[in-house]
C-alpha cells in the first residue's frame, strides 16, 4: 500500500509539471538578484593597464573589475549584481581637473544587461564583473591612458566611477 501511495504521489508530481526538488551544489554561491540602482561604481585596473593576450607584440586591450554597491537599510552596503548596463570610456592622456573637460574617449565598451550574466564574479566574496576591454587595431598611442566605468540603470542619471590612470608600457 505504501509503494502504491509513493507511487502515485511521484506520478502526479511528474504529471502537474512540477520540476523535481535539487539541493545547490555546496560551496557554490548562488548570484543574487540584479538590482536597478546603485549608490557607488568601483573600477579596478591592474597595474600595468595594457594587456597583451596574442603573438602580436602590441597591446591588445585591457582588464577590468567593476563592482558596485546599493545601500539598503535591510542589508547595509554591499556590491550587487545590476539590470542596468556598463560602459567603460577609455581616454588618452592623463585626466583632466574637471570631468566635464575630458572631451570625446578614445574608445568604448557596452555591456548591455543581457550580456552582463556572462562576466559575472565573485573576488574576496563580493560580487563584481571581470572583463577584458579588447581594442582590436585600434591601439592608444599615448603614453598614458585611463579610463572610467559608468552604470546606467534602466531609469535615472548615470553614476561614474573614479578615473583610474595607467602607463601604457606592457609589463
Amino acid at each position: 500500500m505504501r509503494r502504491a501511495l509513493t507511487c502515485l504521489v511521484i506520478a502526479s508530481a511528474l504529471l502537474s509539471g512540477c520540476p523535481p526538488a535539487r539541493k545547490p551544489r555546496s560551496g557554490v554561491p548562488v548570484p543574487p538578484k540584479p538590482v536597478d540602482r546603485v549608490i557607488h561604481v568601483e573600477l579596478q585596473l591592474p597595474d600595468s593597464a595594457a594587456i597583451n593576450w596574442d603573438t602580436d607584440p602590441e597591446p591588445d586591450g585591457l582588464r577590468v573589475m567593476v563592482r558596485l554597491y546599493q545601500a539598503s537599510r535591510q542589508h547595509g552596503v554591499r556590491a550587487v549584481l545590476v539590470s542596468g548596463a556598463i560602459d567603460f570610456l577609455l581616454f588618452e592622456g592623463s585626466p583632466p581637473k574637471r570631468p566635464a573637460d575630458a572631451g570625446k574617449p578614445f574608445f568604448t565598451w557596452t555591456f548591455t544587461r543581457d550580456q552582463l550574466p556572462a562576466y559575472m564574479a565573485r573576488r574576496y566574496g563580493l560580487w563584481c564583473y571581470a572583463m577584458q576591454l579588447d581594442w582590436g587595431k585600434r591601439t592608444p598611442r599615448a603614453k598614458q591612458i585611463w579610463l572610467v566605468a559608468r552604470y546606467r540603470a534602466p531609469e535615472g542619471s548615470p553614476i561614474y566611477s573614479s578615473p583610474i590612470e595607467r602607463s601604457m608600457e606592457l609589463k
